[in-house]
């Protein structure tokens, strides 16, 4: 037995490495842990990161190494013999890491590209070049940004393009026109995925292309615009119609333009039309994509800013307030929308421990409305742990079903038709101790529209299930309306991994001019955190709150080495929301409001079934901002706000201020007090000092060398902080 227990262990070395150079193709076959040895050319560069996929007569394998000469040696066109251990990352077969290499020659041609389909990009070309040819990208017209999957369709078939962080590739325009896609074959999980090495990776394959893509405007309830835009003159030609596969109605618009745009009108209110562009120049067609638009509809347009912890009421603006500031007055209001639902309701809640709100429903299937519930599958949802009436179904495998959206008589009221969007989870640790918003919109072309999202996730439009059709994260299609006009507002709406959220996100900060806020969970979104840092660089006035500063790529260190002004939320409760508030003083601008339940984050953008409302409102971004400065405080001392100091009074005058400024407290009871002036950056423009006050206390300062414009004057004693806006006017 010995003797043969030695045999086996000398075998098994053996089997463990092979340092002979190996064909990839055999190498490949290998038990993972085996030391390999292979040569081949190098397909890229760092574009791609710390890895060097590496090809020859037989096969592709990649090298991996984090750190080292390994990467800052070898480049594209090396060819290079490698050694080190087969392992498998995340489904990908890579020697990881590199143990020992040699370059033997450089700028060597590259291996022809393999010609395939999307299909075509497996386990048979994996590491591989390859080549996809007459292809779409369904987001055309948009940026590239890092670590994002693009869905591309060719021959029938879909495929995705992966943009990792740090490509050349990234802040491009992705193509409108047919291309042919290059790059090496590789996966993720359960995906595979093409990735590109740079812009000469995707070449246009026609002369005469879309350059802008369709974008809807003019929103009415009886019509709407549409404008695209072509890289050479044409005649302008728009299909519609109300089924994606039936555009019978043909619009025949201004010759010889490159920019082309025509007005639809005489359609129906809260009506979703399906709308293509053409361009005809000679024998050329130039084609959009097909969008859908929705009319605006008749209801009322009421929209409800609900907050579960209190505001800055000072920063309010011609009476915007929310219309409550507790989770009981959230759940209130939802489970009365519940009560008079007359036909559907509509739930996609990521976790629930809510039995009100579940009886609610109950109560609801009892009388005959239809109800239908989208949960994650990985979550506790203690309240749906019970017998219910309707059905649950539950997502996603690859991700989180994380929304938190509830649609109420979608399709058969114009005014009962109510949307439930925001950060909150229905749990009691996220409705009492973490901070969330909720909005509340009473709008039947929008509700519509969620709709058409659950009949997505539900597997169609009945009262069961459909389980083996449901689709959720990035087995969705971009298949709703994203463009809305609701009580005279514009609001944009966007549901994830399908609809290219943070390419939304980023183009609304884009648009600040004055002044942005944002306040999020976690913020690890390069193409975010870039665009943040523009504004900045821009000279406008940027603040930021974050709870979870330390996950992995976090955007925190990112802001602080290139001095934004960012903070860490480390009170008590989580700081949940996942919100942008832009140009809030500045009603000449357009004051706008990001909201929803997508962080800001490559899982919310690639794989979480998500939700995000873009509202472009001044009353609701001041209602934000209340928040937000409220929240800003709290950071700013590191102490628990509150609206009042209890006993104490503070008068302000003159506010606005010129040159001079008085602040007079008074108390009912002993107090020693500390004041401090801040500017919007947050930083301490004044420190007034600490006092002790028994009845009446007069501060008079000098403000004369402040230049114009808002302040924060924080009042804390040893336990709480209460904030004053100050305002400096010349």
């Amino acid at each position: 037995m010995k003797k043969l227990l030695f045999s086996t262990l000398v075998l098994c070395a053996f089997c463990a490495t092979i340092s002979a150079q190996t064909p990839i193709a055999q190498a490949r076959l290998q038990d993972t842990g085996t030391v390999v040895t292979i040569k081949g050319v190098t397909l890229n560069n760092g574009e791609l990161g710390t890895i060097r996929y590496i090809q020859d007569a037989t096969g592709g394998l990649p090298g991996f190494q984090a750190s080292g000469t390994f990467i800052s040696t070898v480049k594209r066109g090396d060819i290079v013999t490698v050694t080190g251990k087969l392992k498998n990352y995340n489904s990908l077969l890579e020697i990881d890491p590199v143990q020992s290499f040699s370059v033997e020659s450089s700028n060597n041609a590259l291996p022809a590209p393999i010609i395939v389909t999307p299909l075509g990009v497996g386990e048979a070309t994996e590491s591989k070049l390859v080549k996809v040819e007459n292809a779409t990208f369904a987001l055309g017209g948009s940026q590239f940004a890092g670590n994002t999957n693009y869905t591309y369709t060719s021959n029938g078939e879909t495929g995705k393009v992966y943009v990792r962080n740090g490509s050349p590739l990234v802040g491009t325009t992705i193509p409108l026109a047919v291309v042919s896609i290059t790059g090496i074959s590789s996966q993720f999980n359960t995906t595979y995925q093409l990735l590109p090495r740079d812009a000469n990776d995707i070449v246009v394959g026609a002369a005469f292309y879309i350059t802008t893509p369709p974008a809807q405007g003019n929103i009415t309830n009886s019509g709407f615009s549409v404008a695209f835009s072509t890289n050479l003159t044409g005649t302008t030609q728009f299909r519609y119609g109300t089924s994606a596969t039936a555009l019978t109605n043909e619009v025949v618009g201004t010759p010889n333009v490159t920019a082309h745009t025509f007005t639809l009108s005489g359609l129906q209110a809260a009506e979703f039309y399906y709308v293509q562009g053409y361009s005809v120049k000679g024998t050329d067609t130039a084609k959009t994509n097909v969008i859908l638009c929705s009319t605006a509809s008749n209801s009322t347009g009421v929209m409800k800013v609900y907050f579960n912890h209190d505001v800055d009421a000072s920063y309010a603006v011609g009476g915007a307030a929310p219309a409550g500031i507790s989770s009981p007055s959230i759940l209130a209001f939802l489970i009365g929308l519940i009560n008079n639902a007359q036909s559907t309701i509509d739930c996609a809640l990521y976790n629930n421990d809510q039995t009100t709100l579940v009886d609610a429903l109950k109560a609801a299937s009892a009388r005959g409305v239809r109800v239908r519930y989208a949960a994650d599958q990985g979550t506790a949802n203690i309240a749906l742990n019970t017998s219910l009436p309707f059905s649950v179904v539950k997502g996603n495998a690859t991700g989180l079903m994380h929304n938190k959206f509830v649609v109420v008589d979608a399709a058969t009221s114009v005014n009962n038709s109510w949307v439930l969007t925001g950060a909150l989870n229905f749990t009691t640790q996220n409705m009492t101790d973490d901070y969330n918003n909720s909005v509340f919109i009473q709008d039947q072309a929008l509700a519509k529209a969620y709709a058409k999202e659950m009949d997505e996730m539900w597997g169609g439009t009945g009262n069961n299930p459909g389980v083996f059709v449901a689709k959720f994260g990035d087995q969705k299609t971009d298949n709703t309306p994203h463009r809305f006009k609701i009580g005279g507002i514009d609001l944009e709406m966007y549901f994830s991994p399908t609809d290219g959220v943070t390419q939304a996100i980023a183009n609304a900060i884009n648009t600040a001019n004055s002044d942005l806020e944002f306040g999020t969970l976690t913020f690890t979104m390069n193409a975010l955190g870039t665009a943040v840092k523009d504004r900045k660089v821009a000279g406008v006035a940027t603040r930021g709150i974050i709870e979870q500063i330390n996950d992995q790529g976090s955007e925190y260190p990112f802001f602080i080495t290139n001095n934004v002004n960012v903070r860490a939320h480390t009170l008590p409760g989580l700081f949940h929301h996942k919100y942008a508030i832009i140009d809030a003083t500045n009603a000449a601008s357009d004051p706008t409001v990001v909201t929803g339940s997508h962080n800001w984050s490559a899982s919310a953008e690639t794989r979480n079934d998500e939700n995000t409302v873009i509202i472009h409102d001044a009353k609701i971004t001041n209602i934000f901002i209340q928040e937000f400065e409220k929240r800003w405080a709290e950071v700013v001392t590191g102490i628990p706000a509150v609206s009042e100091i209890n006993g104490l009074n503070v008068k302000i005058s003159p506010n606005p201020a010129s040159d001079f400024l008085n602040i007079e407290l008074k108390t009912t009871l002993p107090m020693n007090l500390k004041m401090t002036i801040y500017d919007m950056n947050g930083r301490a423009v004044r420190e007034l000092g600490s006092s002790a006050i028994e009845d009446i206390f007069v501060k008079n300062i000098t403000v004369s060398d402040l230049a114009s414009g808002s302040y924060l004057l924080l009042i804390q004693d040893e336990k709480q902080v209460m904030a004053r806006q100050i305002k400096i006017v010349r």
